[in-house]
This record gives structure tokens, sequence and C-alpha cells, in this order.
């Protein structure tokens, strides 16, 4: 059997705002994703903001490096 995976990434949306949101009882289809799957906080670029993370999810370079190389 195939071992599938799938990657929800919510922009803007920290587990600062999430996990409280859950608590509340306001998103129970992501708090059952969490409770089924893994989950962590964004560690791949510091700060942990949009475009460098996204570019470094999908392509596994770091952004410090990348700009190194074409800089």
């Amino acid at each position: 059997m195939k071992t599938k995976l799938a990657i929800l990434g919510i922009d803007g949306a920290t587990f600062d705002i999430i996990r409280p949101m859950i608590a509340e009882g306001e998103l129970p289809h992501i708090a059952r994703v969490l409770a089924e799957g893994a989950s962590s906080d964004l560690e791949s670029t510091s700060p942990p903001i949009t475009p460098p993370a996204w570019t470094s999810m999908m392509t596994g370079v770091n952004p410090g490096v990348q700009m190194r190389l074409n800089g």
C-alpha cells in the first residue's frame, strides 16, 4: 500500500490563533486534521514570513543560500 501525504499550509494563521479557536469549537475540521495527523510550528525561515517560507518549503533551499548563489 502506498503512503499518502498531504501538506496543509494556512497562510497568515499561526497556532497562537488556531489553538484558541479550536478550544472554543470554532474549527472542528482543522481540529480533526491536527488530532489525526502531525503538526509543527514553522521553522523553515527566520523570521517565519510567507514569501521565503513557501519558497523554502517547495525547493528545500534556504533563502539565504539562494540569495548568495544568485546575488
